[in-house]
């Protein structure tokens, strides 16, 4: 019965937006293999409390706090929205009339970002049949063009559990003040009670700012964020993680492990590979983890140490050096993306390079116009990368940085190193390499099991959030650690994570990238392992990502081992100074009173000093 409604699904016309072209109806149940067959059978796993929309209602946990420092900024851009406070899911008697939601893809293609949209789609269809879920076609562009199609139960069959985003597609993810008169236009159009965006940091930026237009203009529409993207951009006190990130890793992880097999079979070559992630090191860090190279750059710690280019070069040579001495001439090394932003020198060369870009100055003069530091660095780098730093930015006016070939600068610097030494009589091994880039390959795979019961629970949430009439808020999970059956949803106001960052002397509301904590249990644990790895093959192939059987319930080790009781801390606080109120009410001892005063004082006292230099 389940293949034949398959096979008879029904067609809707294709829709051309920008680059996008989306042919819903090309895709059929014949040509799908026999995994793919089975995942459309896979029923994710949710947290009890959304079960039942005729139940599911929110109500104030706590309050949030902003950095003094960004307090007069974010008030002033905020006036409607800095009051709002972490929701939690109640039983309760929310409104259970027909509701019209529209979705968009707006981040970088993530492994789960289809079970986000067919959770929405069950949980307004379960509240109220006659709801209403409209997908925009090619991400923001079909958003603003009003490109839409309305999302049945039939046109998602053959998406439910599978990867990428070409259901609908996706294009730049930016929504601007420019954009706002169109979206509302669109949102009028469709009468949308509620906007869910899916997509990483930038996409809840925008969506922090639009939410105040709406409020500021009357629109009555719900914005509400799902935070998905494969590099964990968005990982901070309140989200534990991003959609993708555990299948993207997991997937990456076995290719580099395979990489790491066959480096050691051959026994002559050096692989340097590169991974996507934007700026921060997440996944380099956690495919480090589970696959354990001979030596793995951290962005944030090169940024830390304020490292210079040559300076992580040589800490490349270095090992391979010290292999060299036990005849390990090959090996294997992790680059990330952001490794360029995270070295200062080469950060001023491409500030300086992006600002003439945009103003149209061709390359010669741009040259011409170098400072003598940047200029001296220019002349240092291998010809590829010096044609590819003057690529033009992305939408945001970011350098783009999966389009640098850092991979090959730093073989072929290491290269060079090693051959100055080798003449110097330091260096005695033999060395060849090659070079791979890790993107494309892994972002759409089929998600893992926890990235389908993720995904899958943070779009009942989105419909949850749009029901009970909640806007400017991104929907998190807790206890992702525990089965999906214990998971804690919250919402929490984009506020909470927002901050004032300085752009070309103008200071502008930003929820910023999430980077590495080098003080947290999983960067810890890659220090004490590293230098082991870098002189013995202890390397590790955790092998594909598996939907049965032994490893296909596990999550990434950052999330097993990371600290994830930020919430739950506060909570203990709140306990505390209750208790302290209780114990001394009126009639209680002065010796009570006075002991506590004595002790509180001394705690205020220092975190208004701790708080002064944060």
């Amino acid at each position: 019965l389940l293949f034949t409604k398959f096979a008879s699904m029904a067609e809707y016309i294709s829709a051309q937006t920008g680059q996008i072209h989306i042919d819903l109806h090309g895709r059929s149940f014949d040509n799908l293999s026999v995994l793919a067959r089975d995942r459309l059978l896979y029923k994710p796993r949710y947290p009890k409390c959304l079960e039942n929309p005729d139940t599911t209602s929110v109500s104030e946990y706590d309050s949030i706090t902003l950095h003094d420092k960004d307090a007069h900024i974010l008030h002033h851009y905020f006036p409607n929205t800095i009051n709002y406070s972490i929701m939690k899911i109640v039983k309760g008697n929310p409104k259970t009339h027909p509701i019209n939601v529209g979705v968009v893809f707006c981040g970088r293609q993530s492994s789960g970002g289809h079970n986000i949209i067919t959770g929405l789609f069950d949980y307004i269809h379960q509240m109220n049949p006659n709801s209403k879920l409209i997908g925009f076609i090619g991400g923001t562009s079909g958003l603003f063009e009003g490109s839409c199609v309305e999302l049945t139960a039939e046109k998602l069959s053959l998406y439910r559990n599978t990867g990428g985003y070409d259901l609908l597609g996706r294009s730049a993810d930016k929504i601007s003040e420019d954009d706002y008169s169109r979206v509302v236009a669109t949102c009028t159009k469709c009468n949308l009670n509620g906007l869910v965006l899916i997509g990483g940091a930038y996409t809840a930026t925008d969506a922090t700012l639009l939410t105040e237009f709406f409020l500021n203009t009357g629109v009555k529409t719900r914005v509400v964020v799902v935070p998905c993207d494969y590099s964990r951009d968005l990982k901070n006190h309140f989200i534990e993680t991003t959609v993708g990130f555990d299948t993207y890793c997991r997937t990456v992880s076995q290719l580099i492990g395979n990489i790491c097999t066959d480096s050691r079979s051959a026994a002559k070559y050096y692989h340097f590979i590169r991974l996507l992630g934007r700026s921060p090191s997440h996944v380099v860090l956690e495919a480090a983890l589970q696959s354990h190279p001979n030596y793995a750059i951290i962005s944030e710690e090169v940024a830390a140490k304020r490292m210079t280019l040559l300076q992580v070069i040589n800490k490349i040579a270095d090992v391979i050096c010290e292999r060299a001495k036990n005849g390990q001439n090959y090996g294997v090394v992790l680059i990330p993306e952001g490794l360029i932003k995270a070295i200062s020198e080469f950060y001023y060369l491409l500030d300086e390079i992006s600002a003439n870009v945009e103003k149209g100055v061709t390359r010669d003069e741009i040259y011409s116009r170098l400072t003598p530091w940047s200029k001296a660095l220019f002349d240092f780098l291998p010809d590829t990368i010096q044609q590819q730093i003057f690529n033009p930015p992305e939408s945001r006016g970011n350098f783009q940085l999966h389009a640098i070939s850092t991979e090959v600068m730093v073989g072929a610097l290491v290269k060079q190193e090693l051959a100055r030494r080798q003449a110097e009589g330091t260096y005695s091994g033999k060395f060849d390499y090659q070079t791979h880039f890790l993107g494309y390959q892994a972002r759409t795979s089929f998600p893992s099991l926890f990235d389908c019961d993720y995904a899958y629970s943070l779009g009942r949430e989105a419909g949850a959030l749009v029901q009970n009439e909640l806007t400017g808020y991104c929907v998190t999970l807790r206890n992702l650690r525990d089965e999906p059956a214990n998971w804690v949803p919250y919402a929490v106001p984009l506020l909470a994570m927002t901050t004032v960052e300085a752009k070309q002397g103008v200071y502008r509301p930003s929820i910023p990238e999430s980077n590495v904590d080098m003080n947290d249990v999983p960067f810890q644990k890659f220090t004490q392992c590293r230098d082991a790895w870098a002189v013995k093959d202890d390397y590790c192939n955790p092998g594909a990502v598996q939907f049965g059987g032994a490893g296909s319930w596990n999550t990434t080790l950052s999330l097993q081992i990371e600290k994830h009781d930020y919430l739950k801390r506060i909570q203990k606080l709140r306990e505390q100074l209750n208790a302290i109120s209780q114990i001394c009410l009126p009639g209680c001892d002065d010796m009570l009173v006075d002991s506590a005063i004595a002790a509180t004082e001394g705690v205020v006292r220092q975190l208004e000093i701790t708080k002064m230099r944060l």
